[in-house]
């Protein structure tokens, strides 16, 4: 029977919400960050923390602002159900060996598939799941300005010697400097190193 495609992609999203929430999960034992205090000012989220803050966001279900304990229990169970669904839909498309579970090479198919998806909603401007001319040309435009200042970045960044372009030395320290910065990899305190829901009393 053939997975119908509308649940297949709320499959996909679902399995990304999930990826971010855990990338965001608090981790025990970091050091605070400065401004960490209660009603001090802090940092301006970018990228993957704002994108957790809006996925923790659908836990508040009364809308005060808050989670409560019950409110993320009640969250994660249904995060948690929506993923076994997801599991059983992956399985028909990708278990190829059909032994029942996602094994290396096709767990790296479902990455595949899931950067697919994530890239053709970004390029795809009216959600209509094709890439037409006038949408592959402004990704065009869009992307080669974000292409020309991230290497600008990069070449502002580690160019030590100034000539333009990156010597073998200089791409070593660039890769190690954005491992150290990987969740993970290194960085001091870790991502989403701040308090964790208020309990009820």
């Amino acid at each position: 029977m053939r997975t119908p495609w509308k649940a297949m992609m709320v499959g996909m999203l679902c399995i990304l919400s999930v990826g971010i929430a855990t990338a965001q999960q608090p981790q025990q034992g970091g050091r605070k960050r400065p401004g960490g205090g209660p009603g001090m000012m802090r940092p301006p989220m970018k990228g993957g923390a704002m994108r957790g803050m809006m996925f923790l966001q659908r836990f508040d279900t009364n809308h005060d602002f808050q989670i409560q304990e019950e409110e993320l229990r009640t969250g994660l169970e249904k995060a948690a159900a929506d993923l076994a669904k997801v599991h059983g839909i992956l399985l028909q498309i990708f278990d190829e060996n059909k032994n029942g579970t996602l094994d290396p090479k096709e767990n790296k198919k479902v990455g595949e598939f899931l950067m697919v998806i994530m890239s053709s909603r970004m390029l795809d401007t009216n959600h209509d799941w094709q890439i037409s001319e006038d949408e592959l040309g402004q990704a065009w435009d869009k992307l080669a300005e974000q292409c020309q200042r991230y290497n600008d970045f990069v070449l502002k960044r580690f160019d030590k010697d100034q000539d333009g372009k990156l010597s073998e030395e200089e791409i070593k320290a660039a890769r190690e400097h954005m491992r150290r910065r990987r969740p993970g990899g290194g960085r001091p305190g870790g991502p989403g190193a701040g308090r964790g829901p208020k309990r009820d009393r």
